[in-house]
């Protein structure tokens, strides 16, 4: 089951790209903004996880799920990726609420 989580992410990711698809919310609305926003927010979350690993506050887990090698010391290579289903799912919620509340404003 190595790459389970992995596996599961993109999953996600390739479901909420199909639903930013059918609704033109995030990426197939304004690509570069959409990218530059996903980008920076997982930018930050990955010098937050760099700080809470140099603090001994995150530490990577070996599990069956997962591939089991690190990106960067104490950083699993999923990280990235959950960083990015993370902010891609918010600016997608955010822009679907967003949309929705001008239509009732409307």
């Amino acid at each position: 089951m190595h790459g389970a989580y992995l596996g599961a992410i993109l999953v996600a990711l390739i479901g909420l790209g199909a639903i930013d698809f059918r609704f033109k919310l995030a990426v197939f609305a304004n690509l570069i903004r959409a990218l530059a926003t996903v980008f920076l927010g997982v930018a930050a979350f990955l010098v937050w996880d760099l700080i809470g690993i140099a603090a001994h506050v995150f530490f990577p887990t070996a599990d069956a799920y997962s591939l089991g090698f690190q990106v960067l010391p104490g950083m699993q290579v999923e990280e990235p990726f959950f960083l990015t289903l993370l902010c891609y799912n918010v600016l997608v919620l955010y822009t679907a609420a967003a949309r929705r509340a001008s239509r009732g404003q409307s």
